[in-house]
């Protein structure tokens, strides 16, 4: 089999990915892999997913043997491995591998090695330069300007890079930063006698600091001007779904706010709106029209063909995070019916869940694992392997909105009742927690959405009379004070699955229908370098944004080897946050 390469390749998966497909959507960089097999049979790439510690927890090598737009066709479990299933924003990168580097003629011995150069196209002529791996430079003052390249008389060589072995891929952890110290620093030291060849590295905030704080950003999209009581972001915060009190659904692109014109128009009695998992689809649900739901493409607004449609109104709908399902909650004569639809082939999948009462909220645990269903009478929860019903708390009282947490490990229930609070369930055991902060104080108040942060230190409550949302630090449940200043009662908020923005549905005559509050920004700022010379592969980065776990990755300007790789404080910042840096790349021996 003859294996083609790519330089530096790196893409996400675009949707999900089960064991058994054959066929992967990227984010991007098809393209490159189909004019890379122009001239070969295949190309080897590692699917893999990291964690909030830089650390690689699953991995699986398969073989691209076709690429068209942005849909790759796979051989899956290659070189001893098993199939594996992988979630959108998996990492997928063109890496070198045992069986790529036999089928070029490389012993084990000399795959592990840098014997071997590539000088079919030499340099030739007085200081000639090898600029590339592979590349070879002959004559008077032959120069590797590649650092690591060797120079032997008047012949200059840099070392075939497809002569690393996969085995000597890692990942390097460093020491934490304390961004407060501006004498602040950190670094890793390559083994004695090695280098470090870095492919990316990472900064990760492992402590978050001291808490939120959010500043209000003013906005006025065409067309809003009474009071909302629905908003919806998308996945990767480019759409903007708004619907106001006796309005039609508006839709928005971000993050300028502007109209999409060429959307679905004049849908009025508009119950619930989601996004899928990826972006590429929107479902909505109408309490009275027809059809009742209807799913869009995102990328032209087509409609979605064969979505089976009941012949009821429907009130709320929402895909699993997996993105194997959606499922709708439709009124039959008050009184919730439960569909829920395959999206590979749209077919209703036989699921027996029975409620009882007039329908209201539904939601996908983030796991997927679970489907919490909620009427105006009970509140039920359901395992989706078997939709079984799990036994819950009979203390869990039915309310207005479902979060749960990132790690699905909490689920919040809103509760618009004599109890101004909101109803927290532990997933471990379906417990209700006891002991939280009673939220509101007016009289006719009620809380009426709930919101997890992506790094799941906060909660975000809204309530119907201001200040309209309160917040909860997960680690203890307490109340955050002084977070938000929104006086206003707020009717929904949604998040955008990779930062902490906010965008809020105010449900007050009184102000702005419309509301966007943003995570201040950091004033920290790093340096990366080699820690030997003034060159730094990124300098002056802002840090990163967000809470534990967030991250910000540098691809190296020059990659060339180093004995050290650090990062230090430039500008200090009073968040109080901590970092460690990681280095993905190649240790070799010089």
């Amino acid at each position: 089999m003859r294996f083609g390469f790519l330089n530096n390749f790196s893409a996400q998966l675009a949707v999900p990915l089960s064991d058994t497909a054959t066929e992967a959507e990227l984010s991007s960089g098809a393209e490159k892999i189909a004019e890379a097999l122009e001239n070969a049979d295949a190309v080897a790439l590692t699917l893999f997913v990291v964690d909030s510690q830089g650390n690689e927890t699953k991995r699986e090598v398969v073989y691209a043997t076709a690429a068209m737009d942005a849909m790759v066709t796979i051989e899956r479990g290659k070189e001893g491995g098993t199939a594996q299933a992988f979630s959108p924003g998996s990492g997928v990168e063109a890496r070198l591998t045992a069986e790529s580097l036999r089928a070029m003629g490389l012993s084990d011995a000399q795959a592990s090695s840098l014997e071997k150069i590539n000088s079919a196209s030499p340099s030739m002529g007085s200081q000639a330069q090898a600029t590339a791996p592979g590349a070879v430079a002959i004559g008077p003052g032959a120069i590797a300007s590649v650092a690591g390249g060797l120079q032997v008389s008047a012949v200059s060589y840099v070392a075939n890079t497809a002569a690393q072995s996969s085995a000597m891929q890692t990942v390097l952890l460093s020491e934490e930063i304390d961004l407060t110290d501006t004498a602040g620093i950190t670094e890793i030291g390559a083994p004695a006698g090695t280098l470090i060849m870095p492919d990316a590295i990472d900064v990760i905030v492992t402590q978050s600091g001291g808490g939120l704080s959010y500043e209000e950003q003013s906005i006025s999209p065409s067309g809003v001007d009474r009071y909302g009581i629905l908003a919806r972001v998308s996945p990767d915060e480019t759409l903007l779904v708004y619907k106001e009190d006796l309005s039609d659904l508006m839709i928005f692109d971000l993050p300028d706010f502007t109209t999409v014109t060429d959307g679905p128009a004049g849908l009025s009695n508009v119950k619930s709106v989601a996004f899928s998992p990826d972006g590429s689809m929107l479902a909505i649900a109408r309490w009275s029209g027809t059809p009742s739901i209807e799913v869009y493409h995102t990328v032209d607004w087509t409609v979605v063909s064969g979505v089976p449609v009941e012949p009821l109104g429907a009130v709320s709908v929402h895909f699993s995070r997996d993105g194997n399902y959606l499922a709708i909650h439709y009124n039959d004569d008050s009184q919730g019916n439960v569909v829920v639809l395959n999206t590979s082939d749209w077919s209703v999948v036989s699921t027996g869940i029975a409620v009882t009462g007039h329908p209201d909220e539904l939601m996908f645990s983030a796991d997927s694992q679970y489907l919490t269903v909620m009427t105006w009478d009970e509140v039920k929860v359901f395992q989706v392997s078997d939709w079984s019903e799990v036994s819950i708390a009979s203390s869990i009282n039915p309310g207005k909105g479902i979060a749960f947490s990132p790690d699905s490990a909490y689920m919040a229930l809103t509760w618009a009742g004599s109890n101004k609070n909101i109803q927290l369930i532990d997933t471990s055991d379906w417990s209700l927690v006891s002991g939280l902060p009673e939220l509101t104080s007016h009289p006719e108040d009620g809380t009426t959405a709930v919101a997890f942060t992506n790094d799941a230190q906060y909660l975000l409550v809204g309530t119907s009379f201001g200040p309209g949302i309160r917040v909860l630090n997960t680690s203890d449940w307490s109340e955050v004070p002084g977070v938000f200043n929104q006086e206003d009662g707020v009717s929904d908020l949604s998040m955008p699955v990779g930062n902490n923005n906010v965008y809020v549905s105010i449900s007050s005559f009184n102000s702005e229908p419309l509301g966007l509050l943003v995570p201040a920004g950091e004033s920290a700022l790093i340096s990366v370098g080699d820690g030997e010379s003034s060159d730094s592969y990124l300098s002056d980065a802002e840090v990163p944004g967000g809470g534990l776990g967030s991250r910000v990755v540098f691809s190296p300007l020059s990659h060339h080897g180093a004995e050290t790789i650090s990062v230090s404080v430039v500008t200090p910042s009073n968040s109080g946050k901590k970092v460690k840096m990681a280095v993905r790349g190649y240790v070799m021996e010089i």
